[in-house]
């Protein structure tokens, strides 16, 4: 996803991918199964969210807030 400056209140449609995800581009391992959200299939949805967060961007993301949350 290309860099854009966004203001509180403005959107970014994401398309999704050709197997049917869209994945953030703010937050690492932030991906939806779109068709599996529709029909409320929770189960598909948690599955594709939990695959998506074993990238190493995602770890590094999650760190870097924990970091941001701990007093200096």
């Amino acid at each position: 996803m290309p860099d854009v400056n966004l203001s509180p209140g403005d959107t970014v449609r994401l398309e999704p991918n050709e197997a049917g995800v869209v994945c953030s581009g703010v937050f690492p391992g932030l991906c939806l199964a779109v068709g599996a959200l529709l029909e409320s299939d929770m189960a598909t949805v948690l599955a594709e969210l939990r695959k998506a967060m074993q990238i190493p961007e995602h770890e590094a993301f999650a760190q870097s807030l924990q970091e941001a949350r701990s007093p200096a």
